[in-house]
């Protein structure tokens, strides 16, 4: 039964992912991607790439891209949207090893089906982006390390190091999940070996931070002008600096909601409650070991949770989806288990036939088309809206307080000059009602009345120009004194 329930499940992961890859770069950062895996040279990528660059990411979805070019001659969205699903094909693989070594084999399986049908998971299966390289590779190192704690032999610890070490090359801020490998020692070792095994972590951890920025500012130096201090900012001033600043109670209480939206929308109720069961379960079974290795991963998805971010928001976070599953496979209750998996597998269902639907920016590039006439009318867009709406005539709401002073500045001046001045829905309600690929994005839904322009709009008169009735937040309005 579990040799068939293994096939099966591979069978729906290639089914789940090659059949469903985005032909569209719905997320914030994927028009670039998409780009990118079209240039010629990879220093050059690297040079044009936003400040957080993924090299590992950049140099496969190129060779991928060529790939396909040889065989059909012409560009796609579809090797980079391949991308994705292989490298979460081996992270689904590797977790699968490291609960069979860690448990059983078929408390492994039953943990790899949700991560099938988790929204989240699935769409990083699926689209443009960068998350399952780093996040693979971390658990493949996992796997290293522990064979390593079972082995004592040194060339896995090395291959470790190796495999992290390209993490951190692609992306610093899998630096955030290295505590779960202490998850791993503890769960894996004799009391008597945790402290030591926990210095070869720690080593291993420490070798890999250092080898994995050399790697990154090696690549930097022949592409930009300062090359240190582009990585001392990815360490201390991308999201380094600002995990340990302003842990005022409501900040706490903010990332405990950030934390339990992400789970609610990104990987169904049923996970949530799954999880709640487990760790009630777990502490009354006295199973202390396997609730740290369950807990530890809660720690890095908490400080994830923290930035308000675009293009899928939890992404950082999804690491998570592997305790999550693992805490559902636990259960001692198998009914509620398949349960689980129903809901989970209607949350599913019920996303990817949003992403089936016609692109929300193609619809409202089609209603822009339909407004803008000529290169003297100015429209305002959401900040959300800019990788796929990119006009010369356009200016971006961003949320900064100096910018939205522009903003204002320049249509108060094409006013005057009675030029037409055009805004969509959302640059009205930024940052409040985005839409963050097909859905809405799950901590967006506050009041308008925040909004960064909604005290110089209510001082307007808003003319409603074009619109589709199914899709309100793609309304377009005409700005009149």
């Amino acid at each position: 039964m579990s040799s068939k329930l293994l096939w099966i499940t591979v069978v729906l992961f290639l089914v789940t992912r090659l059949c469903l890859l985005a032909d569209y770069p719905h997320f914030f950062d994927s028009p670039e991607y998409f780009r990118e895996s079209q240039a010629i040279d990879f220093f050059t990528s690297i040079a044009s790439s936003h400040e957080a660059v993924h090299p590992v990411y950049l140099l496969v979805i190129q060779t991928l891209q060529r790939a396909y070019y040889l065989l059909t001659g012409s560009m796609s969205i579809i090797p980079v949207s391949l991308t994705s699903a292989l490298f979460g094909g081996l992270g689904i693989g590797m977790f699968y090893l490291l609960i069979k070594r860690l448990f059983d084999s078929k408390t492994a399986l039953f943990a790899s089906i949700p991560l099938l049908f988790f929204p989240h998971s699935w769409l990083l299966h699926t689209n443009v982006m960068h998350e399952l390289v780093e996040q693979s590779l971390f658990i493949t190192g996992l796997v290293t390390f522990d064979v390593f704690l079972t082995t004592r032999r040194w060339q896995w610890w090395f291959l470790c190091i190796c495999v992290w070490s390209l993490a951190i090359l692609n992306f610093l801020g899998i630096l955030l999940w290295f505590p779960v490998v202490l998850g791993v020692v503890f769960l894996r070792s004799q009391k008597d070996l945790i402290l030591k095994n926990s210095c070869y972590a720690v080593m291993a951890g420490v070798v890999s931070c250092a080898l994995g920025i050399i790697l990154l500012y090696v690549l930097l130096l022949p592409s930009i002008p300062n090359p240190l201090e582009r990585v001392h900012w990815l360490i201390f001033g991308f999201g380094g600096g600002g995990i340990f600043a302003d842990w005022s109670l409501a900040t706490v209480a903010r990332v405990f909601r950030n934390s339990l939206f992400i789970i609610y929308y990104g990987y169904s109720p049923a996970a949530l409650l799954a999880s709640i069961l487990f760790v009630g379960y777990a502490y009354h079974r006295k199973l202390y070991k396997v609730l740290w290795f369950f807990l530890v991963f809660f720690l890095p998805f908490f400080l994830s949770s923290k930035f308000w971010i675009g293009g899928l928001f939890g992404r950082y976070g999804a690491l998570v989806a592997y305790p999550l599953a693992l805490a559902m496979a636990l259960l001692p209750w198998k009914k509620l288990y398949w349960i689980s998996l129903a809901i989970v597998f209607g949350w599913w269902v019920t996303t990817v036939s949003v992403y089936k639907q016609p692109p929300v920016t193609t619809l409202q590039a089609q209603l822009l088309k339909q407004v803008i006439s000529t290169p003297n009318d100015l429209v305002l867009l959401s900040e959300y809206q800019r990788p796929q709406l990119p006009y010369p005539n356009a200016l971006y709401v961003n949320g900064s307080r100096e910018d939205t002073d522009k903003i204002v500045a320049v249509v108060e001046v094409a006013l005057r000059e009675n030029r037409r001045v055009f805004i969509t829905q959302q640059a009205m309600t930024f940052p409040y009602w985005q839409y963050d690929g097909q859905q809405l994005h799950i901590i967006s839904k506050g009041s308008s009345t925040k909004a960064s322009l909604y005290q110089y709009i209510s001082q307007k008169q808003l003319k409603l120009v074009t619109g589709m009735p199914e899709y309100p937040l793609l309304n377009i309005y005409l700005i009149e004194n």
